[in-house]
């Protein structure tokens, strides 16, 4: 019988929509599996590489980091374990503090010891929610933070001249797990009320358990707890700042699972991930990801959970703790502008928030290594990067016929390097496809001979050398069809 197209795909929404691996395999979009790809431009490409910067040398896992570039232009990497404080200027990592007793992993009475770090102009503030918070003034070693009137607390948030405190202990009017405080104006220093400073404090009475996360939204800072959302506000004098219920049904699982993009909130809760604006909320996991997570997700341990937003890749990004490990091993990864998911098969234990004082995103995984993301297009100096993308299984308009393939070409928008192909069939879906050889790719829309039949066909791209890159768009298949069964 002659050959003549059987599937053709071409650059749609189609070839964007990300992967699906919480549906049945035929209510998949397009793309059933893959890792270290996204899908941008017209379908999907491997991600940017990442390279090794430095060795903390930290004993512990980092849990929680910031970056800071003074006035004199100098930037650095502030982060930290559950007994260290650690800088990094971009050429050396110097020990910052010491003798800090956080919690490596989480208990049914605490959560992972996290730091929450803020800056102060040319100061740097950090807390863990186990000691006594701390401050950097610009030279020197980290010391505790005087004035404060609690012993304690989870996350620090500036707004204006304000450092706000949040999830305290050691709070003399109790309630201090759902409590805020905020230090005089310019005076982090000063945490006492009177009649002549601004400092103050407010309890979040109608919380469910205690405050989880902080983070600043736009002129306000969004609070969460275990499945609520409020918001607090600055009002001047001379209250200064106070608070109002936003929404239920949504939450945090730890002070790390909040990400801020343009105004929106994207988040990690114990019910999946979400994004709001503070009046609406819509999750965002299923029915792509859901299923495929809470198969991987390690529950005991959800406050190592771990958020960042790529603003050059338009991508945020959640490290994720899995069964097994109990640390972040795996990231899942959710492209703003076209909704698209993707897994890939890093994790980190820490993310730098702030893009401006370095050149590239910057994450410390949970041997203490300082990687930069998005340079060159391995997993490493000289470490290959497997990415692969797999379709859903296809049926060429009717799955009751048999489908021989004997042609396939690609539309690829970038190669380089060694990249490879594959096709399988299947009888039905219940069995595992039958793979033909790995097939060499080249550009050029050039056609690739194989032999491949089945009533379900499945198509795979990969690379796993050093220095391999691709784009693809689409794809045609060309063959005949047999009976049906």
């Amino acid at each position: 019988m002659p050959s003549t197209p059987l599937i053709s795909i071409r650059a749609t929404a189609l070839t964007e929509s990300g992967l699906f691996k919480g549906t049945h395999a035929l209510d998949c979009p397009l793309w059933r599996d893959g890792r270290n790809v996204t899908f941008k431009d017209g379908g999907p490409e491997k991600v940017a590489g990442w390279v090794s910067v430095a060795d903390s040398g930290a004993a512990g896992v980092v849990r929680g980091a910031d970056a800071l570039q003074d006035e004199a232009g100098v930037s650095r990497v502030f982060f930290g374990d559950q007994t260290k404080l650690y800088a990094w200027n971009g050429a050396t990592v110097s020990e910052l503090g010491t003798g800090y007793t956080g919690y490596e992993d989480e208990t049914s009475t605490h959560p992972a010891t996290a730091w929450s770090f803020e800056r102060f102009g040319n100061w740097e503030l950090a807390t863990n929610g186990k000691d006594a918070p701390q401050i950097w003034k610009g030279t020197g070693s980290f010391g505790p933070l005087a004035g404060v009137n609690f012993s304690t607390a989870e996350i620090l948030v500036r707004r204006g001249p304000h450092i706000l405190a949040f999830n305290l202990t050691g709070w003399a009017a109790g309630n201090g797990k759902s409590t805020f405080a905020w230090c005089d104006a310019d005076n982090p220093e000063t945490w006492t009320t009177t009649s002549t400073n601004s400092a103050g404090d407010l309890p979040i009475r109608d919380m469910d358990g205690e405050i989880k996360a902080a983070v600043t939204w736009g002129e306000n800072i969004a609070v969460f707890g275990k499945a609520d959302m409020y918001v607090v506000s600055y009002t001047g004098a001379p209250y200064y700042f106070g608070v109002q219920p936003a929404l239920k049904g949504i939450g945090a699982v730890g002070k790390m699972s909040i990400a801020e993009v343009n105004r929106i909130l994207y988040g990690f809760g114990p019910q999946g991930v979400w994004k709001t604006d503070g009046v609406t909320c819509e999750y965002l996991d299923t029915p792509a990801l859901r299923s495929w997570i809470a198969e991987n997700l390690d529950t005991t341990q959800l406050s190592k959970v771990c958020a960042t937003y790529d603003a050059s890749t338009e991508t945020i990004r959640w490290s994720l703790p899995t069964t097994g490990t109990g640390e972040p091993t795996v990231t899942i990864a959710f492209r703003v502008p076209n909704a698209s998911w993707s897994i890939e098969d890093y994790g980190r234990s820490a993310w730098v928030p702030r893009l401006g004082a370095f050149r590239y995103p910057i994450g410390i995984s949970t041997d203490g290594k300082l990687w930069t993301h998005n340079v060159g297009v391995d997993a490493g100096a000289g470490v290959p990067m497997t990415a692969y993308v797999q379709t859903r299984p296809f049926a060429a308009d009717d799955a009751r016929a048999w489908s021989y393939i004997d042609t396939l070409s690609l539309q690829l928008r970038r190669l380089a390097g060694v990249v490879k192909v594959r096709l399988g069939g299947q009888a039905n879906l219940d069995n595992a496809p039958s793979w033909s050889d790995w097939l060499a790719v080249d550009d050029g829309f050039e056609p690739i001979r194989l032999r491949k039949s089945g009533r379900f066909l499945t198509l795979e791209l990969r690379s796993d050398t050093v220095g391999a890159d691709w784009a693809m768009s689409g794809f045609d298949l060309y063959g005949s069809r047999g009976g049906r069964i």
